[in-house]
Formats: C-alpha cells, structure tokens, sequence
C-alpha cells in the first residue's frame, strides 16, 4: 500500500477513535426492568434496580454518570394504604443511612448529556487529501472537504436526538411527579448523587399527616 494512502487511512482511524462517534439512546422502560431488590415498609412494598443505564446498552451515559457521581435507578412502588400517596411529599427515601436528595430531570440531562459540539473537531480533518493512482501518475483530492463535515454533522445529529429521547425518558418516568392511588402499583426512575450502591429504603414521612391530608 502507498505510504500517502496508509497515512490517510491510520490518520481517518486514529481521529475517529481519538473524538469518538455519537451513540443512539435507548430506552430504559422500568416496567420492563428486572427487579432484584424487594423490600416492604409501613404502608409500602417497593423494589428497586441499579445499573440500569448499562443494564440498557447506554453505555456513554453510564460513563458520565460513573464521572459525575450520579446513580440512575428504576423503582417500583406499590401503595398498600387507603391513602393517595404523593411521591414527592410524603415518602422518605435513603440509601444506607444518607437521605436521599432527588436530581430533577433537567439537571440529570444537564450532567449526562452527550456533547454534540465536541463532534466539531471532526472539522480538523478538512485538509486532508485522498491519493489517487493513475498508471504513473498521482493526484490527490480534498476529501477533507467532504469527510469532515459528514462526519461531524453525522455524529451531531445523532447525539442531538438520543440527549432528546434521553429527557423524554427522564419527563415521562420521572418518579417524583406521580401519585399513588390505593393498591396501585407505579414504575418510574430516580436519579441521585451517591455511587456507594447502598440499600435503599422508601418510607412514608408521617402517617398520621398522610391520613389527615385525604
């Protein structure tokens, strides 16, 4: 092989290998999760997931969220009660013997989001130049001009659409947005700062306010 077309060819491999390529996102869908962890309080039976973002083949979200000291996980709830459970104000939840602070969704896509501009140094390879052989006669075009820009715009595209799908997910399974109806079970995802992967337990705060409330 030509010294011209082997340097083309390490120089495109080491480039995309070095910047990387976007990932599509896919869906975690809770009520599809395998639960290993079933626990049961007053009031509540619940059951929980870790993992759950590399369990789904997410793994540049995962990476981030490792970086970021973020853990995302699927729960199920059940409300053995009389009462209409509102997630967000009336149950406790811990991991280990730390409270847990809830990140909302938008700070969750904020932190974890794949970087579309950084697919932008893909630019850099515009001055590159494929040689051609003609019997004894070599020539080279720009193929820079049209490699670069495909590939950047290509990678942009997609990490675009998958960090959108990804806030889909967050809005629609958003477990702190929903009510607990009596005997009713819900999914959803909760997302907090602590990679100890200590138990979780879910509780409800009060009971006696829980009753007053209805």
């Amino acid at each position: 092989m030509n010294i011209k077309l082997l340097s083309f060819c390490i120089i495109l491999f080491v480039s995309v290998l070095f910047f990387g390529c976007a990932s599509n996102y896919r869906t975690i869908n809770p009520e599809s999760v395998s639960f290993n962890y079933h626990n049961v309080s007053e009031g509540l039976s619940y059951t929980y997931q870790y993992d759950v973002l590399i369990n789904s083949g997410n793994r540049k979200y995962n990476k981030k969220q490792i970086r970021r000291n973020i853990n995302m996980v699927a729960v199920r709830i059940t409300n053995n009660t009389t009462y209409s459970i509102n997630i967000a104000e009336d149950l406790k939840m811990k991991c280990g013997d730390r409270e847990l602070v809830p990140l909302q969704p938008q700070q969750v896509k904020k932190e974890l989001k794949q970087n579309t501009l950084a697919y932008l140094f893909y630019m850099l390879l515009t001055p590159l130049k494929y040689p051609l052989f003609d019997k004894n006669t070599e020539v080279s075009i720009h193929a820079g001009y049209f490699i670069a820009p495909a590939i950047a715009g290509a990678n942009m595209a997609t990490a675009g659409y998958a960090n959108n799908r990804f806030m889909e997910e967050l809005m629609e399974e958003n477990i702190l947005v929903k009510n607990i109806e009596p005997g009713q079970t819900i999914h959803g995802l909760l997302a907090f700062r602590d990679r100890t992967f200590d138990p979780i337990t879910i509780e409800v705060r009060d009971m006696e306010h829980l009753a007053e409330k209805q």
